[in-house]
């Protein structure tokens, strides 16, 4: 069976910052062979069965957990290992889609990559193909550029060029801590008694904290303070500025303004003055 969707692309799609060119699920896979490689981006997932690419010289089996990440104009073959191999692909198309590709999935070739979760890739992809099979809905090129982002955003947190380093995979380890902080965010906490509840060296969790987050564990637990902050300024109007700083786990009040104002770039007071 090959379940695919190539639209028409009008110049209106190509202006919007992500659609795609196609889509295919559950799609049966042929040989393929592109000396030249394929002019868009493209992302190719294992649903059954097993495969083979070709990529730079080197050769790379692709199986159930496996995907293949394809840049414009890069050559490249894949086929089946023997018997019927199952995919599920699209094809990437807007203004902004190579942006995203460099920067937010920090990608500069093509590149084989683990799928922590791929069932919700492939959900998405045929919620993309139905939306795009129907012809009832007047404005369905942009529910499907909303789904394709959707999409992208699930390729960023769900993929890895390691079995277990993907963004989903990262906050799984660092979810005990997480839940901690939540909890205990208004004490002195320490990296080491924050590491021993993942079950990593201080180093590491910071690194994978950081990796995750993209903050530190304290500046983490600095913003999650701010943001507690500015609901008890909002349910609490008449608490003074130096006791809802206490509230929230900070002895300083003169540090919680600074700090307050650095991430929110105003005062606590006219922060709170906004909502009056």
């Amino acid at each position: 069976m090959k379940k695919m969707f190539l639209p028409i692309i009008t110049e209106f799609d190509n202006e919007l910052p992500y659609y795609f060119s196609g889509v295919g699920c559950d799609y049966s896979q042929e040989h393929i062979s592109r000396p030249n490689g394929y002019p868009a981006y493209q992302w190719i997932q294992c649903r059954s069965g097993r495969g083979e690419l070709i990529l730079n010289a080197t050769k790379y089996t692709l199986e159930v957990g496996h995907g293949m990440f394809f840049f414009p104009d890069e050559p490249h073959e894949y086929y089946s290992l023997g018997g019927e191999w199952i995919v599920d692909w699209i094809v990437f198309a807007g203004k902004d889609i190579a942006s995203f590709f460099r920067k937010q999935l920090r990608l500069d070739s093509s590149c084989v990559s683990f799928v922590s979760s791929p069932d919700i890739i492939s959900k998405k992809l045929n919620r993309l193909y139905d939306t795009a099979m129907s012809s009832e809905q007047p404005t369905k090129n942009l529910v499907c550029s909303s789904i394709v982002y959707d999409i992208l955003l699930e390729l960023l947190r769900l993929t890895s060029m390691t079995q277990s380093a993907s963004i989903a995979n990262r906050f799984k380890k660092l979810t005990p801590a997480l839940s901690y902080i939540e909890k205990n965010y208004t004490q002195q906490l320490s990296l080491a008694e924050l590491a021993k509840l993942s079950g990593l060296t201080p180093e590491y969790f910071s690194t994978l904290f950081k990796k995750a987050t993209s903050q530190t564990p304290f500046e983490y637990i600095s913003m999650l303070k701010i943001r507690k902050s500015k609901e008890l300024l909002l349910e609490h109007p008449n608490l003074q500025i130096k006791a809802l700083s206490r509230l929230v786990g900070f002895d300083d009040t003169s540090y919680f303004c600074r700090t307050f104002k650095k991430l929110e770039k105003m005062t606590p007071s006219e922060f709170r003055m906004l909502y009056r």
